[in-house]
């Protein structure tokens, strides 16, 4: 904190001024004056305080939060030059990200988070967004590995569903539901559906739509591969309730396996 004091003038100032000033002064480096020493912790000072004017530091600490704004209120908070981040980067708010290049694990929580570069590179190994949906504002993005571990919408009127049955039980007499999808949602959808039982293997390509009126389901199974030629794991068909489209399978031998990714249309 600035203070205007005035220097001792030895031909008119009396010795207790000159006392009052040296007080005045020692008790602001003890309170008020950032200094430093060779403590393990530094130098403390207890208050608030403002520079005007550029600070700076070989190193800056910050153990509670490094804010924009002024001492009062906090504000947005500008770094307006490059910035590598060589530890892992946690957001807690919205905020905008230009031209990102960590060298670690970037993670986003709890609200919005927007990146608005035209490239964006992660060298780690993993960018994890746990949230329900992520939205890039781009023309184009690349990826090259991607594990998708949930349903995949293009544009809202495709969807993708990947479904793994391991054992649809012991019924061979009639058809077991292998997949469901709201009549409501999608009006058709193409399937690529496998089938296996012990070394056996089936697949099948598998179109159907339905008809919201009158609640009739129809497909057609074409494209289908047996391995070995002899191999027959069932029969596919479909039917409707009040709600959902049901996709059925009749297994030819107990606790076959089913696994099939739709194509789904609104």
């Amino acid at each position: 904190m600035a203070h205007l004091i005035a220097n001792v003038n030895i031909a008119s100032d009396t010795f207790n001024g000159w006392v009052t000033k040296t007080n005045f002064l020692l008790n602001s480096l003890s309170t008020e004056i950032v200094t430093a020493n060779n403590e393990a912790n530094g130098s403390l000072t207890t208050g608030n305080g403002f520079v005007i004017g550029i600070l700076g530091a070989n190193t800056i600490c910050v153990p509670s939060a490094l804010r924009g704004g002024n001492v009062q209120s906090s504000n947005t908070l500008n770094i307006t030059s490059a910035t590598i981040a060589s530890g892992n980067l946690t957001v807690n708010s919205s905020a905008t990200f230009v031209h990102i290049t960590p060298s670690a694990t970037f993670n986003v929580y709890t609200s919005n988070s927007y990146t608005n570069a035209t490239n964006i590179t992660l060298t780690g190994n993993t960018i994890t967004v746990p949230a329900n949906t992520v939205t890039f504002n781009a023309n184009t993005i690349t990826v090259d590995g991607a594990n998708i571990n949930s349903n995949l919408i293009i544009r809202t009127d495709l969807s993708v569903y990947v479904v793994s049955n391991t054992d649809i039980g012991t019924n061979i007499s009639s058809a077991q539901t292998v997949f469901t999808f709201p009549k409501a949602s999608f009006s058709s959808g193409k399937i690529t559906a496998q089938s296996k039982k012990g070394t056996n293997t089936q697949i099948n390509e598998i179109i159907l739509a339905h008809d919201t009126t009158t609640n009739v389901a129809q497909l057609t199974v074409y494209g289908s591969v047996y391995v070995p030629t002899t191999a027959n794991i069932g029969v596919y068909s479909v039917s409707t309730n009040a709600t959902h489209i049901l996709l059925g399978f009749t297994q030819t031998q107990v606790s076959s396996a089913v696994k099939l990714v739709a194509n789904l249309i609104k």
